[in-house]
């Protein structure tokens, strides 16, 4: 065993740039794909998609959610690497077969952002409550009421709270080609951002809903049909399959094997822990509740056979001891070696939609002030991307310090880690045991790359020094 060996980072006074022989290349090449139950990029390295919502081109009758231009760069600089971009057929394909090409352009515009940014982006096609034509006028659900065009719903389905059911059952059952609708309009998607270097993959179907025992009946067919219909289209990358939304409040659902599907793809639950009573009955869900969520996840995601991502959660901030809540959430996150989706970037307007859901849970409040209390526990250090097998990792808030266990089996990518000055302070200590190592700093990005020599069993820990 070689002994730990340790070095200061020191942000005040960095190596420059013209004095590095040696610039270790921060770089994570795609296309990404999934090896048993990873995400690796081109090397083969672990990855943590650690991630933010992006709906500002979401099609809901309330206004707010528009994402700046600056909003990109300070993702980024806030450790998020990845955007949850939604997209909505209903401003897709406003007539059949009609494909909207301004609607196209902003799409390719946020990916453009996201790119000079340096983020990732999964294109993920939106809904709730199937759209609006499930809903009547004046209920309140209609608000938030989207996905599918007017002209994709029945006329013979009266609207009422519950009628997306029946929608989604015959959405499913490809009754008067909807499905096969929806299939082209995804195409096309796939077809024009193929290429575009955000793109890493495509978020099939956004929490879909039908009558009990759906899951195995008609959602993994429904799912394994998409993923081949965009796979036609040219999609490569990952594919993350929702769960429905009734497992946001209880936790469970019918799992079956999702290996035929071929690579690449990802079981994506939403982990709110229990979305009724955090939401409508402003009822903090405890610890055990949140780490039984986790412990459900993850034996879907055995069972279905690929790794997993969870693909969205929030907490809404207007609660009392809200803090707490996120402690565990991210605390269990790092346990099991996950990435998420973290639910939103920005809020609704005041007055619009309930305030705990539209913006009690968003990364700014309605003035657009970025919540920092918030942001601090999201945004802690961690391993990006692990060349090998990440066996375990942790970040102390409290001793300000980073740990974590690598199975090395890489030794030309670099170890990335997440090392931001607001946790760790402007000198930050780096320890590995296991192996000799070359290491860099590029602190304008607040990121510390290690390239391991030897292969085997490596121990990093990466803490404040001040």
């Amino acid at each position: 065993m070689i002994a730990s060996t340790r070095a200061l980072l020191d942000a005040l006074d960095p190596v420059r740039e013209s004095e590095r022989k040696h610039r270790i290349d921060a770089t994570i090449p795609g296309p990404f794909t999934t090896v048993g139950d990873r995400i690796v990029d081109a090397f083969g390295r672990d990855l943590i998609l650690r991630g933010v919502q992006h709906h500002a081109l979401q099609d809901v009758d309330y206004k707010g959610r528009e994402v700046r231009q600056s909003d990109y760069a300070l993702m980024k600089q806030l450790g998020f690497t990845t955007l949850r971009l939604a997209i909505s057929w209903s401003r897709l394909e406003p007539a059949p077969g009609r494909y909207d090409e301004r609607y196209l352009r902003e799409i390719k515009d946020a990916l453009d952002h996201a790119q000079q940014a340096s983020l990732f982006c999964v294109l993920e096609w939106h809904q709730d409550l199937y759209g609006r034509c499930t809903q009547e006028e004046d209920a309140p659900t209609r608000m938030n009421a989207n996905g599918a065009p007017d002209w994709a719903g029945w006329d013979d389905i009266e609207p009422s709270v519950l009628a997306h059911i029946e929608a989604f059952d015959r959405f499913f059952a490809n009754r008067d080609g909807r499905f096969d609708q929806y299939l082209r309009a995804w195409s096309v998607v796939a077809d024009r951002f193929r290429d575009h270097p955000a793109v890493i993959g495509y978020d099939v179907l956004n929490e879909p809903q039908g009558t009990p025992g759906f899951e195995t009946r008609v959602l993994y067919p429904a799912y394994r049909r998409t993923i081949a219909a965009l796979k036609d289209a040219g999609a490569r990358g990952l594919f993350f399959l929702d769960a429905p939304a009734l497992r946001n409040e209880t936790n469970a659902m019918a799992t079956e094997s999702m290996r035929d599907a071929g690579p690449g793809v990802v079981y994506a639950p939403h982990l709110y822990s229990g979305w009724l009573s955090l939401y409508v009955a402003n009822v903090m869900p405890r610890r055990r509740t949140k780490a039984m969520d986790f412990a459900a996840a993850n034996k879907e995601a055995q069972v279905m056979g690929v790794p997993w991502w969870n693909g969205e959660w929030a907490v809404n901030t207007m609660l009392d001891e809200w803090q707490h809540y996120v402690k565990a959430h991210v605390e269990l996150e790092d346990h099991h070696r996950v990435g998420s989706c973290y639910w939103s970037i920005t809020r609704a307007v005041p007055g619009q939609g309930d305030a705990s859901i539209s913006g009690g849970q968003a990364l700014f409040d309605e003035s657009y002030t970025l919540k920092r209390e918030l942001v601090d526990i999201l945004s802690r250090p961690y391993a990006i991307a692990t060349p090998g097998i990440l066996r375990w990792m942790y970040y102390d808030f409290g001793w300000r310090r980073l740990s974590l266990e690598i199975d090395v089996k890489n030794t030309e990518a670099p170890l990335i880690l997440y090392a931001p000055a607001r946790h760790l302070g402007v000198m930050r200590e780096l320890e590995v045991q296991g192996s000799d190592y070359a290491f860099d700093f590029h602190p304008e990005q607040e990121l510390v790359l290690v390239r391991f020599k030897e292969r085997g069993m490596a121990r990093v820990r990466l803490r404040s020094a001040t």
